[in-house]
């Protein structure tokens, strides 16, 4: 199985090197391989983990709560959590739902405001007072 160094993982994520330590240091990404040196080493595993953690942090979810669903339960029983993460996915859910309403709603009125145009740099005070405008119509 091929081997990667942080530097090469950082551009295979999109995820910084810094922030690759900080997850590691934080136990939100299992522990990397070390060489004799001391270097960090990650395999395929590791970069998949690092990639859905950096799609759940896009998404807004906090690294506390990524935290959880990415260390499981150490003790290999999932039974007493099965409620509690369906709880929280259902929350999860909800959140996404209202932040996807909200990116919709940003969109549509950018779309009011390109096609209203002319508009200049100050793009979200034109949204503001054009919002203004059509509430008072």
């Amino acid at each position: 199985m091929k081997k990667y160094t942080i530097g090469e993982v950082a551009k295979i994520t999109g995820v910084p090197t810094k922030t690759l330590r900080f997850y590691e240091e934080k136990e939100i990404i299992k522990a990397a391989m070390r060489e004799d040196n001391g270097y960090r080493l990650f395999d395929e595993e590791n970069i998949e983990e690092i990639k859905l953690i950096k799609y759940a942090r896009d998404l807004g979810l906090p690294l506390v709560e990524i935290k959880k669903l990415t260390r499981g339960c150490t003790d290999g029983n999932c039974e007493h959590t099965k409620e509690t993460n369906k709880k929280i996915i259902d929350g999860y859910i909800a959140a996404l739902t209202e932040r996807i309403t909200q990116m919709q709603n940003l969109k549509e009125r950018m779309v009011r405001l390109q096609k209203r145009g002319p508009y200049c740099c100050e793009i979200l005070h034109q949204l503001v007072i054009n919002d203004r405008k059509e509430g008072e119509k």
